[in-house]
């Protein structure tokens, strides 16, 4: 009953390791570093090597960050291929594996795939990581990587199925077997030859062939193991937690070495393959992303030659700089066809590629709007905005839901501009083009562009010029996104937003988008806001107003509206403090090895939901909500910050259990910066 007792304890107080990810079970979680971890420390320390201009990482750069962990993550979830894990001593597969994945990432960067090239590097590291922590060459090599990993033609020699490669663990003495341990401590001594741990349920042995007591084994088997007797032997070094890993001790040491063979695969990867500068920034998401779909109806020929001059002025403008575009996207679309869909890294081929559409055709509206929109997305990576130029309804309005999933799964903001025409709206009475209010099959625009954080605009095409501005601040590299308001006001109304501006904050921009509606910016110290002075730019259009302001004073700013009716207001910010993720996870992964991975479409909201966020950038504070889209708060987020100790979640990771209501949610996160200045950041949709 006594050890029962303590066993108990001791599980509630849950383990780490080479688990997936950062927060992870309860149980079998903690005293160890994670595969996101490690591949978060590989990914920042050779982006100072390869970028050192760029710092802090921009939001770009962290989601490509963030894709390498997740499909490192993902491995896990295979419970049965020992090649991925370099278990059962099938390092012909592992290394089969790692060899074909840097085939698969050229291939890809020479197709202009940024994402597929991150998957399959991220699928890779955890094939390499788990060489360190679940074979024996920390104990036999010491502190030097193994050079030979996914070297093309070498092949890693290895014990025989025959030759013993371990012996037994024993009981240890009271103080282990009260903690549930076993003695592993020199199982492996006298044995020189390489060899890994057979994982029950794996391919590895095959046949029907049982794993010999002679071999080594990822762990001792199950929990229920005698702990006065000698066990099977283990020499997992997945976390620091003796009943989990027979060889915690050696935690550390393969936590180091995994780290310094990803970035020496990754450096590997990079001169094997021969990737250029920009196939390199590619494979790291420096740059960002320019992506347009554009009805070519006859009616639009105009609007499409002021959009490509736009357009190609900015990314020619970006040329050299970090926020020069790394992707281009083009989908064109009209009724009955779409496509086909350019895109490139190359900005001489984006020219040539927005230089060949033309407007024909017309006089059949609606268009299939929607389907240029799914187009587009397809061959996108977020965190991106899409630039949606139209002078038609949608005839595909029916495709909603899909856009938005893809759009909030992506973190692609949807930006359409509805332009004047004879050909407005063909399914129901034309708009009052006198106060800009749409029909209502011109609706959905607003609503995909309110459900993606994005905004939707109807203009006069004599306006087409004006758009450069919103293009310009929405697809910079450091873009963040500080609030976003949909609302109804009325006269008795009074309607003003807090725009805090934090010390790493270079510019913001506020926009009013409603027929009459007006704003007045009032600065920290109570005065209101010239927008004719000196680093201000304030665009005027038929349906609202969009302010930019440089160099702004630091502190709270607000926004007071005038005005009756619908309207959406946002602010926007370039600045290197990002809130970089706002995700709703769940546990999955194999059994043992279980961590939070993001849920794939969207949350339930009859029992409580774990969530996990990421701030990047200097900050000292934080409080978490989920608002509606009128500002309103709904849900008070209590998120618990890692404690940045060694195996734990980094101080900037925050994990936090709450439950959701219906509708559309926004995330948002308050604080103070680490100067001390206020800051508010948002997440489009959750």
């Amino acid at each position: 009953m006594f050890f029962i007792t303590i066993l108990t304890i001791l599980l509630a107080t849950g383990t780490d390791g080479f688990f997936p990810s950062d927060w992870r079970e309860k149980y079998f979680g903690a005293g160890g570093v994670s595969h996101e971890a490690q591949t978060r420390t590989a990914f920042d320390d050779l982006a100072a090597e390869f970028f050192p201009d760029i710092s802090p990482l921009t939001k770009t750069m962290i989601k490509a960050r963030t894709t390498w962990s997740e499909a490192n993550m993902k491995v896990d979830e295979d419970q049965t291929s020992s090649a991925k894990h370099f278990d059962g001593e099938n390092f012909a597969g592992g290394q089969g594996l790692l060899v074909k994945a840097k085939t698969d990432i050229a291939t890809a960067l020479n197709n202009g795939d940024g994402e597929s090239a991150r998957n399959f590097l991220g699928a890779a590291l955890h094939t390499l990581q788990d060489f360190y922590a679940h074979t024996n060459w920390v104990e036999t090599k010491g502190g030097v990587i193994n050079f030979d990993l996914g070297k093309a033609g070498v092949s890693l020699d290895h014990a025989a199925f025959a030759d013993r490669t371990c012996n037994e663990c024993t009981a240890g003495g009271i103080g282990r077997v009260i903690l549930g341990c076993h003695n592993c401590d020199h199982n492996t001594d006298g044995f020189s030859q390489l060899t890994s741990g057979y994982y029950f349920g794996e391919d590895s042995p095959g046949g029907g062939i049982s794993i010999p007591d002679w071999k080594c084994h990822h762990a001792l088997g199950v929990i229920t193991s005698d702990a006065f007797r000698d066990v099977t032997p283990g020499i997992n070094k997945d976390s620091n937690n003796c009943f989990f890993s027979p060889h915690h001790m050696h935690h550390s040491d393969a936590v180091d070495l995994a780290i310094k063979s990803s970035k020496q695969y990754i450096k590997d990867v990079i001169a094997d393959g021969a990737l250029t500068e920009k196939q390199k920034k590619l494979l790291f998401g420096v740059g960002s992303t320019m992506a347009f779909a554009i009805d070519t109806t006859g009616s639009m020929s105009g609007i499409i030659a002021a959009v490509r001059e736009q357009a190609i002025a900015i990314a020619n403008a970006r040329l050299g700089t970090k926020d020069e575009p790394i992707d281009y996207v083009i989908a064109p679309f009209n009724d009955p066809f779409t496509g086909p869909v350019f895109k490139t890294t190359d900005f001489d081929t984006f020219k040539i590629d927005i230089g060949t559409l033309f407007a024909s055709g017309g006089g059949d509206c609606p268009e299939l709007a929607l389907t240029g929109m799914l187009d587009a997305m397809n061959v996108m990576d977020g965190p991106a905005d899409l630039f949606v130029m139209t002078d038609a309804a949608a005839k595909d309005f029916d495709l909603s839901s899909q856009v938005i999933d893809i759009a909030v799964e992506k973190r692609i903001n949807l930006h359409v501009f509805k332009f004047d025409s004879f050909c407005d709206d063909g399914l129901a009475s034309k708009r009052d083009l006198s106060i800009r209010v749409d029909s209502a099959s011109n609706r959905v625009y607003s609503l995909l562009a309110a459900a993606t954080g994005g905004s939707y605009h109807s203009l006069p095409t004599s306006e087409t010029g004006s758009i450069s501005t919103l293009l310009d601040s929405l697809t910079l590299s450091e873009s963040v996104a500080i609030f976003k308001v949909v609302d109804t006001a009325s006269s008795t109304k009074t309607l003003s937003y807090k725009l805090p501006i934090d010390s790493k904050m270079t510019e913001f921009s506020f926009s009013i988008k409603g027929a009459g509606f007006d704003f007045q910016i009032t600065k920290p110290d109570g005065s209101v806001f010239d927008v004719t002075s000196a680093g201000a730019t304030l665009t005027t259009v038929s349906d609202g107003k969009f302010l930019n302001v440089k160099n702004p004073a630091i502190g709270t700013w607000t926004a007071t509206l005038s005005g009756v009716g619908d309207f959406t207001c946002d602010a926007t910010g370039v600045s290197s403090l990002h809130l970089s993720k706002f995700d709703f996870v769940t546990l999955r992964g194999r059994p043992g090895h279980t961590g939070y991975y993001p849920i794939t479409g969207q949350p339930a909201y009859d029992h409580d939901v774990a969530a996990v966020a990421m701030i990047d950038g200097d900050f000292s504070t934080a409080t978490f909500n989920l608002r509606a889209p009128d500002n309103s708060q709904v849900i008070s987020a209590n998120m618990t910050a890692g404690s940045g100790a060694d195996g734990a979640p980094p101080t900037n990771s925050f994990y936090g259990e709450m439950r959701l209501v219906p509708g559309t949610l926004f995330a948002y996160c308050e604080g103070l910066d680490a100067a001390g200045a206020p800051y508010l950041r948002m997440i489009s949709s959750v």
